[in-house]
């Protein structure tokens, strides 16, 4: 574990963002239900991706969970009661 690499996350992000694009393109071309499938799946991938190259996950964590919170205690706290 100590001589991990450091994951470069932007050629990543590239090669699946050529991917999709080539994807979108054949689609354009001849769409399918399959390759719909397959584009919303890298797709998927890519959003994956492009969230952990952000920095400060634990940071995205705790604002989440914050806003998930506050929505939470809004819809509580606007509901009438029975």
């Amino acid at each position: 574990m100590a001589d991990e690499k450091p994951v470069n996350y932007q050629e990543k992000i590239a090669g699946q963002q050529a991917l999709v694009d080539k994807l979108v393109a054949d689609y354009a071309e001849k769409p399918s239900p399959e390759l719909e499938i397959e584009i919303r799946r890298r797709r998927d991938t890519l959003l994956h991706l492009k969230n952990l190259a952000k920095p400060d996950a634990k940071g995205r964590a705790q604002a989440a969970e914050s806003a998930a919170r506050a929505a939470a205690l809004s819809k509580a706290i606007t509901q009438p009661l029975a």
